[in-house]
């Protein structure tokens, strides 16, 4: 069945205008393990007759699925099957490749008020088949705190083939301000993509925090 938005879903945008959600993932119809209340014996097969499966839908089950996916993003990383180097990555790193991940249900190349960036589908980001690996990741060697007040850092990506998407994405953490703040975001920082002979692609940019 093709992908929709539950109607239990909120969307957005978020307070101040800024995008929300970040990302999507399956909460309708999820089959999992049922608890039994104030039972210490083991269950699970159902023998007894009792079901021990249950069918829960909301963000409560949507959740899990998001959290799961940043742990194997964040294993993946750590036991350094990239680049064969152990790298212990953190939230906003995380956050960016969960983004950069994302399918749009729609093939559209901008974030909505509905899925966000898209669902999640880690076999965009993961080499989970290593003999079908058709995409490539690079990360940039800028480390929190290296921007400086009005300053900016320049990395460079060079691109062998025209027959995969090009995405890049930009993550960090800003400062939390107050609900009743007029201000949008702390630091305001801008994502700018140049093309070789120059051409500066603007709607790769997205305000967020």
């Amino acid at each position: 069945k093709p992908i929709t938005h539950a109607d239990y879903s909120s969307g957005g945008p978020g307070n101040k205008g800024i995008i929300k959600p970040d990302v999507s993932a399956p909460g309708t119809r999820i089959f999992s393990t049922r608890s039994v209340r104030n039972s210490h014996q083991h269950h699970g097969c159902g023998e007894d007759g009792i079901s021990h499966i249950t069918v829960k839908e909301g963000t409560s089950q949507a959740t899990p699925n998001v959290a799961c996916a940043a742990a194997l993003i964040s294993q993946y990383f750590e036991e350094g099957r990239w680049n064969s180097q152990s790298i212990l990555i953190d939230g906003a790193t995380t956050r960016v490749l969960l983004i950069n991940s994302c399918v749009q249900p729609h093939d559209s190349i901008r974030p909505d008020i509905l899925f966000g960036y898209g669902v999640i589908d880690l076999s965009t980001l993961l080499p989970l088949n290593e003999t079908e690996k058709k995409f490539g990741l690079q990360m940039t060697k800028i480390g929190l705190n290296s921007i400086t007040e009005n300053g900016h850092k320049v990395a460079s990506l060079n691109v062998n083939s025209k027959k995969v998407k090009l995405q890049i994405t930009m993550s960090y953490l800003d400062s939390l301000l107050s609900a009743s703040s007029p201000i949008l975001l702390v630091h305001d920082l801008d994502l700018v993509v140049v093309s070789p002979s120059g051409k500066i692609f603007q709607r790769l940019l997205q305000r967020r925090r």
